[in-house]
C-alpha cells in the first residue's frame, strides 16, 4: 500500500508536470494568436498613418509643381501677347506709313492735274532743271583715263608686271 501511494504521488507529480506544459503551450498559442492579431491591427494602423502622410507629402509636391507649371505658362502668354501688340504696332505703323504715301501721292496728282495749258514759265523752268542735272551727273566721280597708245605704256606694263611669273615650257 505504501508503495501504490508512493506511485499515485509520482503519477500526480507527472501528470502535474503534464499538466503545467500543456497549460504553458496553451498560453504561448493564445499569446502567438493574441500576438498576430495585435499586429495585423497595428499594421493597418500604421499604413493608414503612412499613408496620410504619403498623401499630405506628395499633395504637396504636386502643388509646388503645379504652381511652377503655373508661372512658366503665364511668362509663356506675356511673352506672346508681348510679341503680338509689337506685331499689329508694327502693322498699325506700315499702314499708316502707306496711308500717308498713298495721301502724298494723290495730293501730287491732284497738284499736276490742273486744267489748262501750262504756263510758259513753267514750262522753262522744267527744261533748265533736266539740262543741269545732266551736266552735273557728267562731272561727278573720277575723271575718266586719258588713253594714249605708245611704246613707253607699252613698256610700262610689261616691267610692272606683278605676282607669279608665268611658267616657263
Amino acid at each position: 500500500m505504501a508503495s501504490a501511494k508512493q506511485d499515485l504521488a509520482k503519477a500526480k507529480a507527472m501528470d502535474a508536470v503534464r499538466q503545467a506544459e500543456e497549460a504553458a503551450k496553451q498560453k504561448i498559442g493564445d499569446l502567438a494568436e493574441n500576438l498576430s492579431a495585435k499586429a495585423e491591427t497595428d499594421l493597418a494602423a500604421a499604413l493608414k498613418a503612412f499613408e496620410a502622410r504619403w498623401k499630405k507629402s506628395r499633395a504637396r509636391a504636386d502643388a509646388k509643381k503645379l504652381k511652377a507649371a503655373e508661372r512658366k505658362a503665364e511668362t509663356k502668354v506675356k511673352a506672346a501677347a508681348r510679341k503680338a501688340t509689337a506685331k499689329v504696332k508694327a502693322l498699325d505703323k506700315k499702314a499708316a506709313a502707306k496711308a500717308k504715301a498713298e495721301a502724298k501721292k494723290a495730293a501730287k496728282k491732284a497738284a499736276k492735274k490742273k486744267t489748262g495749258r501750262p504756263r510758259k514759265s513753267a514750262a522753262r523752268k522744267t527744261t533748265a532743271k533736266k539740262k543741269t542735272t545732266a551736266k552735273k551727273s557728267a562731272r561727278r566721280g573720277r575723271p575718266p583715263k586719258k588713253q594714249t597708245v605708245g611704246k613707253k605704256t607699252a613698256a610700262r606694263k610689261t616691267a610692272k608686271r606683278r605676282g607669279r611669273p608665268p611658267k616657263k615650257r
